[in-house]
């Protein structure tokens, strides 16, 4: 890829792409203004200087899956390490981030737009949620919850009742003078097969691309001509977050929606960071906490508590379009 040649646009940040044979040979950057970042691929692995700063390692998938954050070489820069699905590690540096990655296993991509991105964006002190975001009724509204709540297979549904999709699994909150706004992310949405199928037909849900090579999870691609019209840098003002609360036992009751107290909403936007506790290693979880606190008396966070099973999804979905509909 030739050096500054225009990637895409990703929640609302330029990703310029280039590459350099070695990670040492590269030159300092011009300034580049704050909406852009340089991705740059290198093929000399980072210099890791232990202790780990923060770790976090999941045995939900096998092999485990370990993500280790270390300080750079350079001042104010930090070295994110990868051994997952793939290996390989990111450097952030200003507006610049190095990757290099081990041949084989699942590429770069599928980390830098989303846990990758979450580094930096949290450096630049826009805090990153566990979320999908959509635009419901020319709203723009958050889905909050931790892995496996069933962000995505509301999501889908939503999108068959004619709704849009934003991003999958990452909501960064940008504040400008109270005003925050969500931005468009990567054309597509995860789905495990059992969900999927309640959207799509088996076959065709058999022969979309897996997210990693031995998972069943599938990518199902929305880059429509309807979501191409959409303008990537453009930001869409947040209404809403929703934090699902989805009842397994027993499927009982039906599905309510009530508006957290700001305390109660502090508590949940904190326990659904995207990076956990990494924003407190980087030195940024003051400014993080100040952020934040702002939210609830300026967007309604709610939770949605509703129970399990498909055939509940065109309830929830109603009931969320009837919520939306009463906001401002």
């Amino acid at each position: 890829m030739s050096a500054n040649k225009l990637d895409k646009w990703i929640h609302g940040i330029q990703i310029l792409a280039s590459s350099s044979t070695t990670g040492s040979s590269i030159k300092e950057q011009t300034q580049i203004p704050e909406e852009q970042i340089r991705v740059t691929t290198v093929k000399d692995k980072p210099q890791i200087v232990e202790p780990a700063l923060w770790s976090h390692t999941s045995s939900n998938t096998e092999p485990p899956s370990s993500f280790a954050l270390y300080r750079g070489t350079e001042s104010g820069s930090y070295i994110l390490e990868i051994h997952c699905q793939g290996d390989g590690a990111f450097t952030y540096r200003n507006n610049e981030i190095l990757v290099y990655w081990e041949p084989g296993g699942t590429g770069p991509d599928h980390y830098l737009h989303s846990f990758g991105l979450a580094f930096w964006l949290e450096q630049q002190n826009i805090p990153c949620l566990h979320a999908n975001s959509l635009i419901v009724n020319s709203h723009g509204i958050g889905l909050m919850a931790r892995s496996q709540v069933g962000k995505s297979t509301l999501t889908a549904a939503l999108l068959q009742h004619g709704h849009t999709l934003l991003a999958d699994d990452m909501l960064p909150l940008r504040n400008s003078n109270g005003q925050w706004s969500i931005f468009p992310g990567p054309a597509f949405i995860r789905l495990w097969p059992d969900s999927g199928k309640q959207f799509i037909a088996a076959q065709a849900m058999e022969k979309l691309p897996r997210v990693h090579k031995h998972f069943e999870k599938r990518i199902l691609n929305l880059d429509t001509e309807s979501s191409k019209k959409r303008i990537p840098w453009k930001g869409k003002p947040l209404s809403v977050i929703y934090m699902l609360d989805r009842i397994t036992e027993n499927n009982r009751g039906t599905a309510q929606i009530h508006t957290l107290a700001p305390a109660e909403a502090m508590l949940a936007l904190l326990e659904n960071s995207l990076i956990g506790g990494a924003p407190r290693a980087m030195g940024v979880e003051a400014q993080r906490l100040k952020q934040l606190a702002k939210l609830p008396a300026q967007v309604p966070v709610k939770r949605l508590r509703y129970p399990s099973g498909f055939q509940q999804l065109d309830e929830v979905c109603e009931l969320l379009k009837k919520d939306i509909a009463q906001l401002q």
